[in-house]
């Protein structure tokens, strides 16, 4: 149960589905971060649909914050209960490595941009050899994009599972 949670209940699922709701675009934000595509950045969109979520709980009570999230969550609690923890391709490598025989995974990660809008690129090396690169704008999503290119390059995947 806490992998499916967890697989269902973070920045990246929530800001996932803030982006699909097109939520950025109802907020209401400062100069500052109106400039700095605030609109698109993860943790305020994340954040603003925590907001709703619980504002629905303070208008309408638990019965309908709970329709309100399964009904734009449900799809992804069902395909994480049904392969809790499939989503982290970080631990499918170094599982799928580790079933080889071979070195754990090493993960390298740089920076580019400003503060406020940082771009991380993850490179992800086995046994000194590069299995993989990912982007992204946290420095776990760019690690995982890494593993999930790398896992699937070893194993043969199509890809259908998201990060």
């Amino acid at each position: 149960m806490a992998k499916t949670r967890a697989a269902v209940v973070n920045a990246s699922t929530l800001t996932d589905l803030a982006v699909d709701i097109d939520l950025g675009g109802h907020l209401r934000l400062g100069k500052g971060e109106e400039g700095s595509g605030g609109r698109a950045k993860a943790s305020i969109v994340s954040d603003a649909l925590e907001a709703v979520i619980g504002a629905v709980y303070v208008d309408g009570g638990l019965e309908s914050a709970r329709d309100f999230v399964l009904a734009q969550l449900g799809d992804r609690i069902d395909e994480a209960a049904g392969q809790p923890g499939a989503r982290d391709y970080k631990t499918l490598l170094q599982e799928s490595a580790a079933g080889d025989g071979l070195d754990s995974p090493e993960y390298d990660v740089s920076q580019t941009g400003p503060h406020h809008n940082r771009l991380f690129r993850a490179v992800v090396r086995i046994g000194g050899e590069v299995c993989g690169t990912g982007e992204g704008s946290t420095i776990k999503q760019a690690q995982q994009r890494a593993a999930r290119v790398a896992y699937q390059a070893r194993t043969g995947e199509d890809g259908a599972l998201d990060v």
